[in-house]
């Protein structure tokens, strides 16, 4: 079994500081890939890096792309038991390749994996897929994605079916809001509930704090801070927290026509949670930060 960290305070942060950074020097090393399509290329540059396995993920057309995300979630298969919750640890980034210009992904993990600490009435292990941080990237049939994983993690691929953005209004005067104390989030922090309306029961929700910004014609997103779950054993409500520091991140690339528009911006990888009709959602975000959400449906596992 990977190795174990126990978490006694019931707090869960994915990291959304995906900032950009130089890539580490390929090797020569001779690493598995996934099966390419023989029409579409390699991106050049983006050889083997020692240490890691390369994924190149191509994907089929399908009509109207920009409705599709792909979803990558790294993982290990691992003894677990009936009650606790786990993680794999990992960071997830976002590089490019200088000489190329070529981005790609990269999970970096040394396989070790935290749970909760909480008695089980039930002692029985079972097999389960323990995941570590997922991301989303567009759904693109004309180019190939490029992961690397570190040796030893599996990955996962699941496409997924999601709606138009969602804008949630503030609603500080909720009454469920007015249940949480002070105690359990920061002065600088917004709340916010969100009522799901019915969906099937595979369906996953998407929470994405932002802001909206003029902005060239980079990429632009959040960086630097933790978005996740928080709880407590004291408290029956579960919630959310999404704290901000206000730097953004951006590629780097030359605009030759100077112009600006309206986007929204947020971090690469925002958190999704299974679609609870019965249970609102409860989001704590920086004062300044709007809120939306989308719904993914219709999952199609990738082979």
């Amino acid at each position: 079994m990977k190795k174990l960290y126990l978490l006694s305070a019931i707090i869960f942060l994915w990291g959304c500081n995906m900032a950009q950074k130089k890539s580490e020097e390929p090797s020569s090393s001779s690493l598995d890939t996934t099966q390419v399509k023989k029409d579409m290329a390699v991106p050049e540059g983006l050889s083997e890096i020692d240490g890691y396995r390369r994924h190149i993920i191509s994907l089929p057309p399908k009509p109207n792309e920009s409705r599709f995300k792909l979803e990558i979630t790294p993982g290990v298969t691992m003894e677990v038991d009936a009650c606790n919750h786990y993680g794999l640890q990992g960071s997830l980034e976002q590089e490019i390749n200088e000489e190329s210009g070529e981005y790609y992904y990269i999970f970096r993990s040394g396989g070790d994996v935290f749970q909760t600490l909480m008695g089980c009435r039930d002692e029985n292990m079972h097999t389960e897929f323990v995941s570590g941080m997922n991301f989303l990237a567009d759904y693109n049939s004309s180019e190939p994605l490029v992961v690397y994983i570190s040796k030893g993690i599996e990955m996962k691929q699941t496409i997924w079916e999601v709606s138009e953005m969602i804008a949630v209004s503030k609603n500080s005067d909720d009454e469920i809001l007015k249940t949480f104390p002070k105690s359990y989030y920061k002065d600088n922090l917004e709340g916010y509930v969100i009522q799901l309306p019915d969906l099937p029961p595979e369906a996953r929700v998407e929470l994405i704090p932002g802001i909206t910004q003029l902005v060239d014609c980079n990429n632009y997103w959040l960086t630097n801070k933790s978005f996740g779950y928080a709880g407590t054993i004291e408290f029956p409500w579960t919630f959310y927290l999404f704290e901000f520091d206000g730097k953004i991140s951006s590629t780097h690339m030359q605009c030759p026509d100077g112009q600006l528009s309206e986007k929204f911006i947020h971090c690469i990888s925002p958190i999704t949670l299974p679609a609870k009709n019965d249970e609102p959602i409860v989001l704590f975000i920086t004062k300044g930060l709007e809120l939306r959400y989308r719904i993914w449906n219709n999952p199609e596992v990738v082979e």
